[in-house]
């Protein structure tokens, strides 16, 4: 039995200045099976229900006192391996005379793949014993077994949610609603970032820097001295290299700090942005301007704050996206014939590669040096663009299906499966600084590009 906490991590968001909370997504939860055990006066443990029906069957009868231990568990996660299952849930206990046995045992136990990250899945199980002890206790939900049905329906709405966007909004009746949302945290630090990566703040550091050094209370940790020091240089243009520099502390300091950082979901990381970068639209683009939050955002962070987004705005900017094809131009030269409208509209060209690599519809790409052939690449650009999204967009259209529902189609998974070799294999290749420059490609040709040109902001 392991303690598990309720993690809560509330990220500020930024001023429209700054760097705003791009990043973050709904946290999808990979939930085989929900189940309502409860010890039954007669037969010991036993399973009322579950969703969908019989998930676990005879299986269950050598768990159940694992699952519904002693009192002493009460407000523990416990979890059960069960072949390449895992089942975790929290127990609960409620003393009371009106109960057989003065008590009434029970757990909403959620069963989960075993090849995964375990952590979500505690604070889930948490979330749903806090959730049901206080149904029981206010209305007698779960001790009246007339409402099997009622619990029965409960499960299927809360595993649809929970699979689909890690929180939930289930009404029991009138007056009585499940309403939570699991934190996606894990407890591994993310790898240290390579000396050229950019880290970008998804929260406005600078304005929570208190007046001593300090950062504000705002933070979901309490930070030191160190941390302040290398987050008031964060500012999205320069690399961990410079972050070293500018805050004059030891290299392994700064990249501990970046480190927490990133894993808190107060900075992400990216490659360093340059003018003889390429970048392809990932399939999330087909979506990603569907999303209120984007159409919000995407305005006021490509213009680093100097526009507020409106519907022309917005098509502007998709638009621009929409003709990024790092196949037949490199960045330079996507500034260069888009520089009229790039300037007409204030449109930053860092903050604008930045927004789309955070939101996940851009990709860093690098022809000189790839490791796929041409027939390979072309593959992996129609699957990314053409095969996966029409065939996405043909199920939901033919069967009316969730999108968890349609990840699992047989040929969406063989094709996300190809693409995901693709992209291992393309991205297992030197890196630039590897790679031997010829001499158009010297440190004094680069700087003349970059000056004919212009700067990349």
């Amino acid at each position: 039995a392991v303690v598990a906490g309720i993690i809560a991590l509330a990220v500020p968001f930024a001023s429209p200045c700054a760097a705003m909370v791009v990043g973050a997504q709904d946290c999808q939860l990979a939930l085989r099976a929900l189940l309502y055990c409860v010890f039954d006066k007669e037969e010991g443990p036993i399973v009322c229900c579950s969703d969908p029906p019989g998930a676990v069957g005879s299986q269950f009868k050598p768990l159940g006192r694992y699952l519904l231990p002693e009192s002493f568990v009460k407000g523990r996660v416990v979890s059960v391996v069960l072949d390449d299952n895992v089942v975790l849930g929290a127990p609960v206990y409620i003393e009371d005379t009106m109960y057989d046995r003065n008590c009434f045992q029970f757990n909403i136990c959620v069963v989960i793949s075993s090849h995964i990250d375990v952590e979500p899945y505690r604070d889930l199980a948490q979330h749903l014993a806090s959730a049901f002890h206080a149904l029981e206790v206010e209305i007698k939900l779960l001790s009246n077994f007339a409402n099997i049905g009622l619990i029965q329906g409960l499960l299927v709405d809360l595993r649809r949610q929970l699979s689909e966007s890690g929180q939930c909004f289930v009404r029991v009746d009138s007056s009585h609603c499940i309403a939570f949302r699991v934190a996606h945290h894990s407890r591994v630090l993310p790898p240290e970032p390579a000396p050229s990566e950019v880290p970008v703040p998804l929260a406005d550091l600078q304005a929570a820097l208190a007046d001593h050094g300090e950062l504000s209370a705002e933070f979901p940790f309490e930070p030191d001295l160190t941390i302040s020091r290398v987050a008031r240089h964060i500012d999205g243009a320069r690399s961990v290299d410079e972050v070293v520099v500018a805050s004059g502390l030891p290299q392994e300091h700064v990249l501990i700090c970046l480190r927490h950082l990133v894993h808190f979901g107060l900075v992400a990381v990216v490659d360093g942005i340059t003018l003889t970068s390429r970048y392809w639209l990932t399939p999330e683009f087909h979506v990603a301007f569907d999303r209120p939050e984007v159409v919000m955002e995407v305005v006021r962070y490509v213009t680093a704050g100097k526009h507020e987004g409106n519907s022309m705005l917005v098509q502007v900017v998709q638009g621009l996206y929409a003709g990024v094809d790092g196949w037949r131009q490199t960045l330079g030269e996507f500034q260069l014939a888009n520089s009229a409208e790039l300037q007409e509209h204030g449109i930053s060209l860092r903050h604008f590669i930045t927004f789309g690599l955070l939101r996940g519809f851009l990709e860093r790409i690098d022809s000189r040096n790839q490791a796929l052939s041409d027939e390979e690449a072309s593959e992996l650009e129609e699957l990314r663009s053409v095969l996966i999204p029409n065939k996405k967009q043909e199920l939901k259209q033919l069967g009316k299906l969730t999108s968890a529902e349609v990840n699992k189609d047989l040929e969406i998974v063989r094709m996300v499966a190809r693409l995901n070799e693709l992209k291992a294999k393309e991205k297992n290749r030197p890196s630039p600084n590897e790679m031997p420059m010829s001499g158009a490609e010297t440190d004094d040709d680069s700087s003349t590009a970059m000056h004919q040109l212009g700067s990349i902001d």
